[in-house]
């Protein structure tokens, strides 16, 4: 038992979410690229980005583009790449 009522609450909650597992390798017959357009994708995650924060009972962020907490990570270069 966690200290943290709202963290059992959660834990029990994601216990009945369904997922699924897709390898970023797979082929799917469910690809929005080929049924939806870009902007309607763009709403698609804007929608999932405010349910998402909705869910964590904290404020949505404000703050413009010039001003996001970003942090830029550069991958070592991979040694099986011959410069593509």
């Amino acid at each position: 038992m966690t200290a943290d009522p709202h963290a059992e609450d959660a834990a029990s909650l994601r216990q009945a979410w369904c997922v699924r597992v897709v390898p970023l390798s797979a082929v799917s017959d469910d690809d929005l690229d080929l049924s939806t357009t870009a902007e309607e994708r763009l709403r698609f995650v804007a929608v999932l980005t405010r349910e998402v924060w909705a869910l964590t009972d904290a404020p949505e962020p404000v703050y413009d583009r010039a001003h996001m907490p970003i942090r830029v990570v550069t991958r070592p270069p991979d040694p099986g790449d011959r410069g593509r």
